[in-house]
């Protein structure tokens, strides 16, 4: 049920959601939903002073508020696992060598509660309809959302063989109806970005031709599912499978990772996007039952920050690792 409340500022989790070892939380914000433009003041109001101007950069206003729903989306969702202790505006961000975002609680503030605060992991991404952000209790994640309608080249197996693996790009060549074809490279492109994101590096050091996605029809993938997430789920549901090159598998050993860390979920939020999770635990070698199915747990919201949450309704579980 939502929760209706004005503009009153509330930074706490959902009565019963806690954010456990082995889960993964998956917050969205459409930007359909923001028509109040006196809300959209407030949330500028949370951002710091180098991030309204990265805001006002955009050339466009469509841009700029994008810009400012997503750096509010990353603020609000964050603040939330603080337990009250801490407002939006006070949280603090670094990047790492490779540039991807890192949240700081602020010093002061861990040193005036005397409390130790969660270890948070945070990706976002964003389309023209929606902002995502997954976040997870020191466990390193990746997120990516395409339209599910985005319009790609005429020839796109001229571009699967630029940036996929070879044996990615015969698999999309097997399919002769285009449409269809293009779906599957929808597919494929989210759970590669989110897998490239999970591990901090950028593109460059984790180059797209360097790992093999395989999804694969197993009558096994829907309980799988069923297990992890409470989305719905369709019969002919996909295992997720990842192939490494020997380049890739050196990627994951410089961040202290092993080939059984990773774990993927690719579902569609709504019918007009593609969504992929990609989660990695860095102590899976001392404990390797975490890379089990059933130990990993999906959580999804739906919200507009300071007004209202919801369970994000309607979505569908399309593939994960099995």
């Amino acid at each position: 049920m939502r929760r209706l409340c004005g503009l009153k500022p509330y930074f706490e989790l959902p009565p019963g959601l806690v954010l456990r070892c082995r889960e993964v939380h998956f917050w969205c914000l459409f930007p359909e939903d923001v028509i109040d433009s006196s809300l959209l003041k407030v949330y500028e109001s949370l951002l710091s002073c180098q991030e309204r101007k990265e805001v006002y950069k955009a050339k466009t206003e469509k841009l700029q508020k994008e810009r400012l729903l997503a750096r509010t989306l990353v603020r609000t969702t964050l603040a939330r696992y603080a337990g009250g202790c801490i407002h939006p505006s006070h949280l603090e961000f670094t990047k790492n060598n490779f540039g991807k975002p890192e949240l700081l609680w602020p010093k002061y503030i861990v040193e005036k509660h005397g409390r130790k605060f969660p270890a948070l992991c945070f990706n976002l991404s964003h389309t023209d309809s929606i902002i995502a952000c997954a976040v997870t209790n020191n466990l390193m994640v990746g997120v990516d959302v395409e339209e599910s309608k985005r319009v790609t080249r005429k020839d796109l197996m001229a571009l699967a063989r630029k940036k996929f693996s070879l044996k990615e790009a015969s698999w999309l060549g097997s399919f002769q109806d285009q449409e269809r074809q293009r779906q599957q490279f929808l597919k494929l492109w989210t759970l590669k970005e989110a897998y490239v994101k999970a591990l901090g590096r950028g593109i460059s050091g984790s180059p797209l031709k360097d790992f093999t996605v395989h999804l694969k029809e197993s009558f096994w993938a829907r309980k799988m599912i069923e297990d992890a997430t409470a989305l719905s789920c369709l019969s002919e549901a996909y295992t997720i499978q990842l192939e490494l090159s020997n380049a890739a598998e050196v990627v994951l050993q410089n961040v202290g990772l092993s080939h059984d860390a990773l774990h993927f979920l690719l579902f569609q939020p709504t019918p007009l996007q593609y969504a992929s999770l990609c989660v990695q635990h860095p102590n899976v070698k001392a404990d390797l039952h975490l890379s089990t199915h059933e130990d990993w747990k999906f959580y999804f919201w739906k919200t507009l920050p300071l007004a209202w949450d919801e369970p994000l309704k309607g979505a569908t579980a399309l593939a994960i690792t099995g």
